[in-house]
């Protein structure tokens, strides 16, 4: 892999071990290292790129995470497959510590226990709102619910409205009616 010398510092956080430098390669004029991850797992190694990348960019680039429970290949499709309901629990706390910025957190497909995001205790939340697989149209009085609901665990400003996923399903004029309403809705806070 190549990297930056800053690597380094990633590398040595994540392994308590030396971390074992291969020569310099290719050409005089290329100056970055490759690092040996050997030995590392997969699960590991993905973490170490992960935080290099996003460690990589300054202080003032918001990063965000959108975490996807999954979706139907069509518009009002019923069964198909979701992750586990208690899949954001699992990782809210991690996500809380990690350097991620604002995490997506889908909810309108189905309603999650919102103990969860009392754990998000420095990360802000996009909390969906609107199903975005449905052709039913949310009521304002179901998304001003759920709103509050979110609200009895974190601060409004740490809420940040927005519809499950992308609108790529629905029929224009449904996308906007669905919008709307969300907005109003939001608008009431």
């Amino acid at each position: 892999i190549l990297c930056q010398k800053d690597f380094l510092k990633i590398l040595q956080n994540q392994k308590n071990e030396e971390i074992k430098i291969l020569p310099e390669k290719i050409s005089s004029d290329f100056k970055e290292k490759f690092i040996d991850l050997h030995g590392y797992s997969l699960e590991q190694a993905n973490k170490i790129i992960y935080n290099f990348i996003l460690s990589s960019y300054k202080n003032d680039v918001e990063k965000i995470t959108h975490i996807c429970c999954g979706y139907p290949d069509k518009l009002d499709a019923v069964d198909y497959p979701k992750a586990p309901l208690d899949s954001y629990s699992k990782i809210s706390k991690a996500l809380d510590e990690s350097i991620i910025d604002t995490v997506s957190i889908e909810d309108a497909h189905r309603y999650n226990d919102l103990n969860f995001l009392k754990d998000f205790k420095q990360t802000k939340v996009i909390f969906g709102l609107v199903k975005i697989a449905s052709s039913q149209v949310e009521t304002k009085e179901e998304i001003v619910s759920r709103i509050n609901d979110a609200l009895r665990f974190i601060d409004k400003e740490q809420l940040i409205v927005a519809p499950d996923c992308g609108l790529g399903h629905l029929p224009r004029d449904l996308a906007k009616i669905k919008l709307k309403i969300m907005v109003e809705a939001s608008n009431s806070f």
